[in-house]
């Protein structure tokens, strides 16, 4: 189990949590440091991705990166049972491209001062040798942040601009949208700039919230409130 605080800029750590669950070999100390210490046969591989196609020439601050969650486990590359498309295989990724976070981003009530959303996609698929797949996403988000994979090969995103999280088919259809479009907020409708999302085995997801709140919210499969816990 891990979990994540941030510290914001006032001194205040509000809690963004994400439940992980790992398998640690044996319960041992030596089987815990064999699980979270990477092998030191890992390598950089400079240039890796492909830009020809994306219409970025740089990927500009990439908030999200993720694979299949079963990629991870036994690195496979099969596609059965995903949902649609091949959102199983590759790497993908959420950039903002040619928009930064700074201190002039946001007003001092949390809203968004970007008029427009990011013209270009944001959502990027690249196979492992890093050649696009896929790109989705123009001119639908304001503010990337944390992107995630269920076990069917959906994407779940989160955009703190927006104040929502936003589930993709991994051929870019919007299959769920929970919170309020540029509108954050403390109560169980809305979110304050959410920052990423964990989805469980039974398709219920948990959503970290957020930069300004300091709470998970659970949800069922269709978008329904379960249960929050935490402070806003």
């Amino acid at each position: 189990m891990v979990m994540v605080t941030h510290q914001s800029t006032r001194g205040v750590t509000s809690v963004c949590v994400l439940v992980v669950c790992v398998v640690l070999l044996c319960g041992s100390e030596r089987g815990v440091e064999a699980a979270i210490v990477p092998s030191a046969g890992y390598r950089e591989v400079p240039n890796w991705v492909k830009l020809d196609g994306t219409g970025w020439s740089s990927l500009g601050q990439v908030s999200g990166v993720g694979v299949h969650p079963l990629a991870v486990v036994r690195g496979s590359g099969d596609d059965s049972g995903a949902s649609e498309g091949n959102g199983r295989k590759g790497v993908w990724v959420f950039a903002r491209g040619d928009r930064e976070w700074d201190a002039y981003s946001f007003d001092a009530n949390n809203k968004i001062l970007y008029d427009k959303p990011i013209h270009r996609p944001t959502i990027l698929h690249f196979d492992d040798d890093g050649h696009l797949l896929a790109a989705f996403g123009a001119n639908e988000m304001y503010m990337p942040h944390g992107l995630s994979l269920d076990l069917e090969g959906n994407i779940w995103v989160t955009d703190v601009g927006r104040h929502q999280v936003i589930k993709y088919s991994s051929t870019g259809r919007v299959m769920l949208t929970v919170g309020v479009f540029k509108q954050p907020g403390s109560d169980l409708r809305h979110f304050c700039k959410p920052t990423d999302v964990a989805v469980a085995r039974d398709g219920s997801f948990y959503v970290a919230d957020g930069y300004c709140n300091g709470r998970v919210i659970h949800f069922a499969p269709d978008g329904a409130l379960i249960k929050s816990w935490g402070s806003t």
